[in-house]
């Protein structure tokens, strides 16, 4: 009971954290963007706007909801142990590429067309390459909380037979995911083995 309590405990924390990681970055991506915009010359002599900082701020209201939605449709609030790095990332890019799409439509149907393109394709690309690296940085710290014995699930292998056994050799293989086996269920095999 001890163990089922505290890996809901600590599944209701870490998927907090992640959730404020989250509306840090999309905030940072977007005060980064407006800088890189309007403060800097990255984008070359394109122009200044008659709107100032908070003007492009104020979407932050609908944006991080939406992109916290959207994270969540995309599975990125999911335990995330027997995914790859891989097929996370693909869903980071797919949910902020979906919100660009989203928050470009609103934009246009409140008739805020003269907020910068520059501003949304610099948030959009920031905002991906910044959960990415949070990402990573997450999942670099568990394989070390992992490796210490920490955030563990143990499992029991259904089955002693080869089958069974090539699973827990995978288990043991890729330690990182954060499964321990405490043994086989099997009607064949004696007790104790």
């Amino acid at each position: 009971l001890w163990g089922k309590i505290s890996i809901i405990v600590v599944q209701k924390y870490f998927n907090l954290i992640l959730v404020l990681s989250d509306v840090a970055m999309i905030i940072i991506a977007l005060v980064l963007a407006w800088y890189l915009r309007f403060e800097t010359s990255v984008f070359g002599n394109v122009g200044n706007s008659g709107w100032g900082f908070f003007y492009y701020m104020v979407p932050l209201i609908v944006i991080v909801p939406m992109y916290l939605l959207l994270y969540n449709i995309f599975g990125l609030y999911k335990p995330q142990r027997i995914n790859t790095l891989i097929s996370e990332i693909g869903d980071i890019i797919k949910a902020n590429f979906t919100g660009l799409i989203m928050l470009t439509t609103l934009l246009f149907l409140i008739g805020a067309v003269n907020y910068s393109r520059y501003v949304l394709i610099a948030f959009v690309t920031l905002s991906t390459i910044f959960t990415i690296i949070e990402r990573m940085t997450l999942r670099s710290t568990l394989r070390v909380i992992r490796s210490k014995g920490f955030n563990m699930k143990n499992v029991l292998v259904i089955g002693g037979g080869e089958l069974g056994l090539k699973f827990a050799r995978r288990v043991d293989e890729n330690s990182y995911v954060g499964y321990n086996i405490v043994g086989f269920l099997d009607d064949n095999l004696e007790k104790g083995h």
